[in-house]
């Protein structure tokens, strides 16, 4: 137990460090050796804590549940009480909160669809629509144009309730799942989750992205069609989320009943007429930065492209070599290997994410369901759930250093390679049954 303790606080330790204590060069293969060798030891430090007898304390559990909503919640009181260096203090978690006329702006990219929404000027992506920091629009219109008609134009109205709606999604999914592992917590304090609450957009993305992905992993037709219909909803709220959907078509045709599989179907249809419409919206969304909150494979041909395709390939083969007999382990078991099949669209959502563009790093929150399944009470005799975990989290919280090119790469590889893995291994463990 002593161990496991000090392990947790090593990596606690080393997050702290991460955040705080970046080194000041100009030279990136000295940030990326620094950030490197803290990565490693937060990993090797987080996965043993996971491994351990601390896996299944409840009392850490709850500690940490609650240090994270209590975060949270003195956070935004902290604001109405006019104390807003509170809420700086944890928005720093992530990369920092926006400001308007001197003062903190909290919802900062949901505030560019309700400023649309009450704007007189036409809603035209690539167009000025009233947006307080003077950013083209880049959202879907018919969004905005929503939110104009049912007059949800409060921003902090919107993004209080969307908030409060996702953490009650998430804990009811976690008692749901019996998740008993402390990293959907851990999770929930990284930069990715902090600058997605912060900027309020990925929120709604998130919450419908939830609802969709559990409701159709149910046999009920109306919980599916309902999980299908959150699903089109989020591709209409946001591009990439149609990856899911297509990846979800793919992998689970036969198990979605026909109803839900054809709003499935009309959502990989509702932005083909739009395609220009999409390109547009891409054309004015900025471009991320290959020095920390951004990643994707656009931004690697920035800068030091051979140290980072190194890093890159090592990390990934690392993973490989290190999880090949939990792997193997874990797959061999009908749950393992259903959980990881039933992961694979959202896997394969991350990987595309990665691979065609650059995205800023709170579209890292697709992670959370995978984090939410290898949680389960039912996977703590395995090791393989807790090394995934392990890599999630360091990939999150290394995600505001150069780091994050390195590890998101390695990660969306490896999901590739986890994927191909585990339908051999379906198929094989289909074979054998029949």
């Amino acid at each position: 137990m002593l161990k496991a303790k000090a392990s947790l606080i090593f990596f606690l330790i080393s997050w702290i460090v991460v955040l705080n204590y970046q080194p000041i060069t100009e030279t990136r293969y000295v940030a990326l050796a620094y950030n490197a060798f803290l990565a490693v030891i937060s990993f090797f430090c987080i996965n043993s804590a996971l491994n351990s007898e601390l896996r299944t304390n409840k009392l850490l559990r709850q500690v940490i549940a609650a240090a994270s909503s209590a975060g949270l919640i003195l956070a935004f009181g902290s604001l109405f009480i006019g104390k807003p260096s509170i809420y700086e203090k944890w928005a720093s978690l992530g990369s920092g909160t926006m400001y308007l006329e001197g003062k903190v702006a909290i919802f900062g990219d949901l505030t560019h669809l309700t400023s649309a929404a009450k704007c007189d000027y036409p809603i035209i992506v690539g167009t000025y629509v009233c947006d307080p920091w003077l950013r083209l629009f880049n959202q879907n219109p018919i969004v905005a144009e929503f939110l104009k008609a049912t007059n949800l134009t409060n921003v902090i109205v919107l993004g209080i309730s969307s908030l409060t709606l996702l953490y009650i999604i998430l804990f009811a999914v976690i008692n749901k799942l019996e998740v008993k592992s402390i990293a959907p917590y851990i999770m929930l304090m990284t930069p990715v989750s902090v600058l997605a609450i912060d900027r309020g957009n990925e929120v709604i993305t998130m919450i419908l992205i939830l609802v969709g992905f559990f409701l159709l992993h149910t046999k009920s037709t109306i919980r599916q069609t309902m999980g299908a219909l959150s699903l089109f909803f989020a591709c209409v709220f946001k591009l990439w989320p149609i990856a899911l959907v297509f990846f979800t078509l793919i992998f689970f045709w036969k198990r979605v009943n026909l109803v839900p599989r054809f709003i499935l179907v009309l959502s990989l249809f509702y932005w083909i007429p739009q395609i220009d419409l999409a390109l547009n919206m891409l054309n004015a969304t900025n471009t991320g930065s290959p020095f920390g909150r951004s990643f994707g494979l656009q931004l690697i041909w920035h800068g030091e492209f051979i140290a980072i395709v190194v890093l890159s390939l090592s990390l990934l083969l690392t993973y490989v070599r290190l999880s090949k007999s939990s792997l193997n382990q874990f797959i061999t078991s009908s749950s393992g290997v259903a959980t990881l099949y039933s992961l694979i669209p959202v896997m394969l959502t991350f990987s595309i994410i990665w691979a065609i563009g650059d995205s800023y790093i709170y579209r890292m929150v697709i992670l959370i369901p995978v984090v939410l399944l290898l949680g389960q009470f039912k996977f703590t005799e395995f090791t393989f759930p807790n090394f995934l975990l392990s890599a999630i989290l360091v990939t999150c919280i290394t995600s505001l250093t150069p780091l994050v090119l390195v590890t998101t790469s390695a990660l969306a590889l490896y999901f590739v390679y986890l994927t191909v893995t585990t339908v051999l291994a379906k198929r094989d463990l289909k074979s054998l049954l029949f």
